[in-house]
């Protein structure tokens, strides 16, 4: 494979991690896929269990793994708008076959008008406990492709380029025991999804800054205390990886990407956000969208709703006593885009893709968002607020259809807030849109 569209195949490939536990279990040894088809009408194509070494590398050995989380860079926009990304490096080295330990470093980045950003390091021993007993009955090689158990110490600091202080984001250490699935993805490759349970701990009392009438900020006389307790989150990464040997063995894309099944809709629900549970802070999401394509046609009409739950509990210490704020926020995103796949007439006539959903598209991205808040500063002092807003522009992506019940919707593009102004990207007015949804399909 080469490097240029390891990122592309990447993401392609991710969502059968999910959606196809049964077959990363299975490996039979065999070199070759193959797939047959009958003549005449087309015929559901049948996988063979072997995938998951071509796919997975399970008998390419490796010692040690540089990683990349490209995932994390899609954060996307944050609840007031203003757009958000991270950006994260790690390594995992091998101490024995069901021993390594992985770490990383990362920087989040918020341009809003109080949090800027932090910085958090992370150190995760893992125990890959299967990979002995897989290498012992010569189905995986010594590698990081396997299911594991690890306990996660990630430290946070924060970091402000318009102030000398800190942010009102606190420094904070959290403590999880981790459940996780990591599969290496070719030669250049690798995604970890994780479902994390345990305890934070906010370790010091942060100043709150306010920001006066003409948007200078000064330091008020409150301070927010330190919060800990339980706390829980799912987690995906995805992106590249470098490190052990490489797989000279070669297939065709579709005996995994399902080119020649025909599909007319799709339902489609995504797996890349789920929960997130903090002291202080809870966030649940649930994603749901439909494809239908008009007629025989390279064109589709795309549907999305998602619904999204917030709280958000904050105590301030100031000098007359104890004071807090309970925010509860519950918000519902409707995304409507006619699609055009612009290369599936081409593949269809070269014999390379049945009439299906599994293509190249661009469209027109519309965005309706409606949010309702409610603030409880004290018994006297309620505010209930509902937002709406409305947005218009312009994505390209790609879309797989994988294995027997899995997607990936990869897009980005551009696009404009038509009702409320939020901060410049590049090009004043202008947002950019960074999306990846990895789930079941139906």
């Amino acid at each position: 494979m080469k490097t240029p569209f390891v990122f592309p195949t990447l993401v392609l490939l991710a969502a059968q991690l999910i959606c196809s536990m049964p077959l990363l279990a299975q490996n039979t040894g065999a070199d070759s896929f193959q797939y047959s088809q009958e003549s005449g009408a087309l015929q559901k194509q049948a996988f063979v269990s072997s995938a998951a070494d071509y796919v997975f590398m399970t008998r390419q050995e490796a010692k040690w793994m540089l990683k990349a989380n490209y995932a994390a860079m899609t954060s996307g926009r944050s609840r007031s708008g203003d757009f958000e990304y991270n950006l994260e490096l790690g390594v995992e080295a091998k101490l024995s076959p069901s021993f390594s330990v992985n770490g990383l470093v990362g920087y989040n980045h918020k341009s809003e008008q109080i949090i800027r950003g932090f910085w958090y390091a992370q150190i995760e021993p893992r125990w890959y406990y299967n990979m002995a007993q897989r290498i012992a009955a010569g189905t995986s090689a010594n590698n990081f492709s396997g299911n594991y158990f690890s306990f996660k110490l990630t430290r946070f600091a924060p970091v402000d380029y318009q102030r000398s202080d800190r942010t009102i984001v606190a420094p904070q250490q959290r403590l999880m025991l981790t459940y996780g699935i990591q599969r290496r993805v070719f030669n250049h490759g690798f995604f970890d999804f994780s479902m994390n349970v345990g305890c934070q701990q906010d370790t010091d009392h942060t100043p709150v800054y306010v920001q006066d009438r003409i948007g200078n900020f000064r330091l008020s006389n409150w301070n927010n205390t330190a919060l800990g307790g339980f706390s829980a989150r799912s987690e995906v990464r995805l992106g590249l990886a470098l490190g052990g040997q490489k797989s000279k063995a070669t297939a065709s894309s579709c005996d995994i990407f399902r080119c020649f099944e025909e599909d007319k809709s799709m339902l489609k629900i995504d797996m890349t956000r789920l929960f997130y549970v903090a002291p202080n802070n809870v966030n649940v999401s649930l994603s749901t969208a439909y494809e239908r394509k008009i007629n025989k046609s390279a064109w589709s009409i795309n549907q999305e709703v998602r619904l999204d739950y917030s709280y958000r509990f904050e105590r301030f210490y100031i000098p007359f006593g104890i004071t807090g704020l309970e925010g509860n926020t519950l918000s519902g995103r409707y995304v409507l885009e006619p699609r055009f796949y612009y290369n599936l007439k081409k593949r269809i006539m070269q014999g390379k893709s049945a009439n299906n959903l599994s293509a190249n598209y661009v469209a027109l991205h519309s965005s309706n968002e409606l949010a309702h808040s409610f603030l409880n500063f004290s018994p006297e002092n309620i505010r209930l607020r509902t937002n709406f807003i409305t947005s218009l522009g312009v994505v390209w992506g790609m879309q797989r259809r994988l294995f027997a019940n899995g997607f990936v919707d990869a897009k980005v593009g551009l696009e404009r807030n038509l009702n409320k102004t939020f901060h410049d990207f590049i090009i004043p007015g202008v947002n950019p849109v960074l999306d990846i949804k990895i789930g079941f399909a139906l």
